[in-house]
């Protein structure tokens, strides 16, 4: 019988071996999200996390392949309308890899969880339909974020904006992390606890990364995004 490990090291293999045989033609990377997709807090989308894991893709593959990116993500998007107005570009684009950040804008405006359920499961099996490599980023804890930590408490259900985000927050975290690996996805850690702790790293508007917060984002994207390409 198949081993769990071993299973995983065959779709590595598989994975690794799909890249290699595409060389010469160009690598297509598609990103859905929203404002953080954008890059909403850098000095400029370049500084993004977005360009960043471009910009190593093209470095990665210097000699071998270009590397054609297609930023779908729209600052405001929650996974609704990323399912809405995202996805139905992602099969014409033939994307080769596809990353997806979401769930922030759905703990601000109160989801539905069985309703975000069923949006991150279209988009998962639309994308592994499409036969892309996919990396959904965890949902971070929102109640860390300095801006929500500075709201009156009136303005969020249960009179505590904190508690509520922290609640909501790990509701939708569960669900992308229990349907991202049964659709074959890569699950992508972000380190927000320890970005949103250091006021370096976070933007003036206390809800987007700065600069050095989006270095940090991209070096954790990487991380699991590289294992494919070794």
């Amino acid at each position: 019988m198949t081993t769990l490990a071993e299973l995983q090291a065959q779709l590595l293999r598989q994975t690794r071996q799909r890249f290699a045989r595409n060389a010469g033609r160009s690598l297509i990377y598609v990103a859905m999200g929203a404002s953080d997709a954008v890059g909403v807090g850098a000095t400029t989308p370049s500084n993004g996390y977005v360009e960043r894991i471009a910009a190593r893709l093209r470095s990665h593959f210097a000699t071998t392949r270009a590397v054609v990116v297609h930023n779908l993500g729209v600052s405001g998007y929650t996974l609704g309308d990323i399912v809405q107005y995202e996805l139905p570009n992602v099969a014409a684009l033939r994307p080769d890899l596809v990353t997806l950040w979401a769930g922030a804008n759905d703990v601000m405006e109160s989801a539905d969880s069985d309703e975000f359920r069923e949006q991150l499961t279209r988009l998962l099996a639309t994308v592994q339909r499409s036969g892309a490599e996919l990396f959904v980023a965890t949902v971070p804890d929102l109640s860390l974020v300095p801006m929500i930590r500075s709201f009156p408490p009136w303005l969020m259900p249960l009179g505590d904006a904190g508690s509520y985000a922290r609640r909501r927050s790990r509701e939708l975290g569960e669900i992308v992390v229990r349907l991202v690996p049964v659709y074959a996805g890569h699950l992508v850690n972000l380190p927000l606890t320890e970005i949103l702790a250091h006021p370096n790293l976070v933007a003036m508007d206390g809800f987007h990364p700065s600069d050095a917060g989006y270095a940090r984002l991209a070096d954790a994207w990487w991380q699991e995004i590289s294992r494919l390409l070794d």
